[in-house]
């Protein structure tokens, strides 16, 4: 199964935007409270506590493991006690919040259970990071650091989900109804292929609203087809030329957050003039949001088309696993990192490789691509980033620093395929 995602841009009238305010509020609403409600819960039974020096909300393993025998008649999928399951915050909701709070009852039932949902997704995955970290404690690994659910803000992007059956989607006529929002104009720029298992409608900071589907198109990954060696190619990652592949091409990134360094400044220093929470000051953050939003746009739309190329062209890709968390540690680069954003375009090679049937693998961050030699395999000891050209002193070639690298991570990727190590 396959599961693919459709997003598209929506024109809502005044009525639906109001409409959409209230739903985002209210889905808002019901996970804090249900989060609120919680963690009240655990903090009551002193399951929680803070440690490794205060970054995470993390659990104590110790005092979860004399909490095996509490008893609840629900437990989390790791064996861990839950106060609140999620259907008993949903039966409080309908029985107890609903009636306390009647403008609940304005907005369609089915977001506030997929708020609760996710809440209690959260806490699943809460619990899974704590069960992992815990061979460990001392040194987490950072994207399983055990991130403890937290309170959802106005003021970052809104959104809300209902599952698919509940959408209704008019490719022809240019429609989407979702649960007492009906007709909502969709600008629909391909068609929706698959079933639709659920709807996110968000909000972005800039004013304009979207709606994506995630869609089971039926169908399974392709087989993955033959790697020939001359169709294979290793990609070397950069600054100052966003890939270089072993091939010898050398592609030229962009620079779109530089590119708009001086006009952010100027619309952040206006915004920075106004009354807080005025309307001018409202007016000003939206055009400062406009100006990243085109960003972000700029930086996708390049990352896209360039990995699709490659993808196509190619039968295996091969890149190098990048400790990028601890690049952008050196100050004097991490804004140009930031700006590459190269995880994202790595991310885009590999889900459009498996798509494709195409081979994608990552060599070992500590193969040492640049200093060693594609041709004889000499290694020199010390290459500062300065050094953009050397010669081999054992065969006497003259390497390009990037081209050289990429050359050696492509073998690299051969040889672990042939090794069957991917």
């Amino acid at each position: 199964m396959v599961l693919k995602a459709f997003k598209f841009r929506l024109y809502p009238t005044d009525d639906q935007e109001r409409a959409f305010a209230r739903t985002f509020g209210a889905v808002r609403y019901i996970y804090n409270w249900g989060l609120d409600l919680t963690k009240a819960k655990w903090d009551h039974i002193e399951v929680m506590r803070y440690s490794w020096g205060g970054d995470f909300r993390t659990c104590d393993m110790e005092m979860v493991a004399t909490m095996k025998n509490w008893e609840l008649k629900d437990k989390s999928k790791d064996g861990y006690p839950t106060p609140l399951n999620h259907k008993q915050r949903s039966a409080m909701l309908t029985h107890e919040l609903k009636k306390e709070e009647p403008w609940l009852n304005e907005v369609a039932d089915k977001p506030l259970r997929y708020a609760l949902r996710n809440l209690d997704q959260a806490y699943q995955n809460f619990f899974r990071r704590c069960k992992t970290n815990d061979k460990n404690p001392k040194k987490p690994k950072k994207d399983e650091a055990p991130g403890f659910p937290s309170f959802k803000s106005r003021k970052s992007n809104q959104s809300f989900q209902v599952q698919g059956e509940n959408v209704r989607l008019d490719e022809d006529a240019g429609f989407v109804s979702l649960p007492k929002i009906e007709k909502i104009s969709i600008r629909l720029h391909r068609r929706v292929t698959g079933t639709i298992k659920t709807t996110t409608v968000s909000r972005t900071k800039s004013g304009k609203y979207y709606i994506s589907f995630q869609v089971d198109d039926g169908l399974e990954l392709p087989p993955l087809k033959p790697v020939r060696s001359a169709t294979a190619i290793g990609i070397d990652v950069g600054l100052s030329t966003f890939v270089t592949t072993s091939d010898g091409e050398k592609i030229n990134g962009i620079t779109p957050f530089r590119n708009s360094m001086t006009r952010l400044a100027v619309l952040q220093k206006r915004a920075s003039r106004k009354e807080v929470r005025s309307q001018n000051w409202k007016k000003a953050q939206r055009k400062v949001a406009i100006v990243y939003e085109k960003i972000a746009n700029q930086r996708r739309d390049f990352q896209h088309k360039l990995s699709r190329r490659l993808v196509d062209d190619h039968s295996a890709i091969f890149v190098e696993d990048l400790n990028i968390a601890g690049m952008i540690k050196n100050h004097t680069l991490a804004k140009s990192i930031s700006d590459a954003a190269w995880y994202q375009f790595i991310q885009q090679l590999s889900y459009k490789a498996s798509w494709a049937g195409k081979t994608f693998a990552k060599i070992d961050r500590w193969e040492p691509s640049s200093k060693t030699c594609s041709s004889c395999g000499y290694k020199v000891k010390d290459m500062p980033l300065s050094t953009r050209e050397w010669n081999c002193p054992s065969c006497g070639s003259l390497h390009d620093r990037d081209i050289n690298a990429a050359i050696n991570i492509k073998n690299a990727g051969l040889n672990l395929l042939h090794t069957n190590a991917i």
